[in-house]
């Protein structure tokens, strides 16, 4: 007895499955050989911790950045994460790393306040950061303030000179504070 024809509805089925499955795979192997490409091993032997190494990789794979991108990560991450700050209540502040522009603040003001976490202004805000130091330097001149100002780390969270405290609510990395 000669074998019937499949239904046309399972052979569209595969005609779409099977060049997706294709391309999945494909993608994968030129990944997996760009990561190799973009992360030279010296990085690893060099100290770099495996999640910074994950982030050069990543990082490097999009073409984005470099292994200098991975070593300030690693530099970065005891400070990101979000924090409250009294002078401006329910505002958001949050310290985070940007593959292109490396450590921000992205945050938000009110007057002074934020009221049901409702901004009228936001902002990013370079920051500086030195391997193993327990400062940061801001530069708040987008927002009309002071170029070059230090904030220290004080058990919770950032003491500034004019003596506000930026108190730490969550770390968006695990690891020790600076």
């Amino acid at each position: 007895i000669p074998e019937s024809p499949a239904p046309a509805s399972i052979m569209v089925r595969r005609a779409r499955v099977l060049p997706a499955a294709l391309a999945v795979a494909a993608g994968t192997w030129c990944l997996n050989g760009m990561i190799g490409a973009f992360v030279p091993p010296t990085q690893v032997e060099q100290g770099l911790s495996r999640r910074a190494a994950g982030v050069a990789a990543l990082l490097g794979a999009a073409g984005l950045a470099g292994p200098g991108e991975a070593e300030a990560f690693e530099d970065a991450q005891g400070w990101l994460g979000y924090y409250a700050d009294p002078n401006h209540p329910g505002c958001p502040r949050r310290i985070e790393f940007e593959p292109l522009k490396g450590v921000v603040v992205r945050g938000g003001d009110g007057n002074p306040g934020c009221p049901a976490g409702k901004t009228t202004s936001r902002f990013v805000i370079p920051v500086e950061v030195k391997p193993g130091a327990d400062t940061l330097k801001f530069d708040f001149s987008s927002k009309g303030g002071p170029k070059d100002v230090e904030g220290k780390w004080e058990k919770n969270g950032i003491v500034f000179p004019d003596g506000n405290k930026w108190t730490r609510l969550v770390a968006s990395v695990t690891g020790p504070p600076p």
